[in-house]
C-alpha cells in the first residue's frame, strides 16, 4: 500500500522477503493481482524493516484502509497464528 512516497508491505516475519530485506534491502517491485500476474511496471527501491511501533501502526492502518475487511481478516488470522507484528 502506498502512502505518499512510501510503500508498506505486510508479510510473515519468516518469509523469504523478510530474510532478503535483512540481508541488504534493495528491492524491485511491481503491481500484481492476487495470483501474482504482473499488472504494471517494475520499480526499484530500498526496503527496511519497521521496528518503531508508531511507524508500524501507520503502515498497517494504510494497508487496512486500502484492503478493508480482507486485511482485517488477514490480521485476525495472523493473530491466531502468532505472526501478527505487534500486540
Amino acid at each position: 500500500m502506498s502512502e505518499g512516497e512510501r510503500l508498506y508491505v505486510y508479510t510473515n516475519v519468516t518469509s523469504g522477503k523478510v530474510k532478503r530485506i535483512r540481508n541488504g534491502g534493495p528491492v524491485r517491485l511491481a503491481p500484481c493481482d492476487a495470483r501474482g500476474r504482473l499488472r504494471g511496471v517494475w520499480v526499484e527501491g530500498q526496503a527496511r524493516m519497521l521496528d518503531d511501533p508508531e511507524a508500524m501502526e501507520c503502515g498497517l492502518a494504510a494497508i487496512e484502509r486500502t484492503y478493508g475487511w480482507q486485511m482485517r481478516l488477514a490480521f485476525f488470522a495472523s493473530r491466531l497464528s502468532g505472526c501478527y507484528p505487534h500486540g
